[in-house]
C-alpha cells in the first residue's frame, strides 16, 4: 500500500471490519485508504475465515 507522508501524518486511513452481527465475533480487520481494493482484500479475509 503507498501512503503519501500526508496520510501517514494526518491519518488518513480507515479501519475496516468484518463483525457477526449476532455473536459480536470479530471475523477480520484490515487498516487502509476507502477503496475498492481494500475492501475486496477484507471480503476475502472474511471468506477464508469461514471456509
Amino acid at each position: 500500500m503507498m501512503s503519501s507522508v500526508y496520510d501517514l501524518v494526518h491519518g488518513w486511513f480507515w479501519v475496516w471490519v468484518a463483525m457477526d452481527p449476532v455473536g459480536k465475533l470479530i471475523l477480520a480487520v484490515d487498516v487502509g485508504d476507502r477503496t475498492l481494493a481494500v475492501a475486496q482484500r477484507l471480503v476475502r479475509q472474511v471468506t477464508q475465515v469461514l471456509a
